[in-house]
């Protein structure tokens, strides 16, 4: 049995067809082409976004936990900056005000990344948003935690 040229790029044709179509609309499936959200203030990341930006390097991330609970485990590449540490300028030593930041503490009822959020906004950072979810559900999602 001899196939055509034509036979085999019709297959083709409805191979790419079917898997664009199943990763449309699948939960699972990839972006054709990563764009990092646009983070302003009070820009709210969700838990897609975050993953990207920790995978990327997209922005800047920091923990706004206590350092004891911030060694139990936190996102990859986060930095801790506790909410209520009186040497935040100390510890944002170094980062521009332009620069692209994002918050997080324990879960959505934690409000120590929105104090912290609200204290750079106070400082001149122009660009902090908040992952409102928090460290619970990036460890639900099962994604990689640090700990030291």
């Amino acid at each position: 049995m001899k196939i055509s040229f034509k036979e085999i790029a019709i297959i083709l044709l409805l191979a790419i067809i079917s898997g664009t179509v199943f990763n449309s609309v699948s939960a699972s499936g990839v972006e054709y082409i990563y764009q990092a959200p646009a983070i302003t203030n009070n820009t709210i990341i969700s838990l897609y976004e975050i993953k990207n930006i920790v995978e990327k390097k997209a922005a800047l991330v920091i923990d706004a936990r206590p350092k004891s609970q911030f060694t139990r485990g936190h996102l990859p590449g986060a930095n801790n900056v506790p909410y209520n540490a009186k040497n935040k300028e100390e510890l944002m030593d170094g980062i521009g005000f332009d620069e692209a930041i994002v918050v997080y503490c324990y879960s959505k009822r934690c409000n120590q990344a929105r104090r912290l959020a609200d204290a750079l906004k106070k400082l001149g950072y122009k660009r902090v948003a908040l992952f409102e979810d928090g460290i619970v559900e990036w460890k639900k999602a099962k994604y990689p935690v640090v700990t030291f």
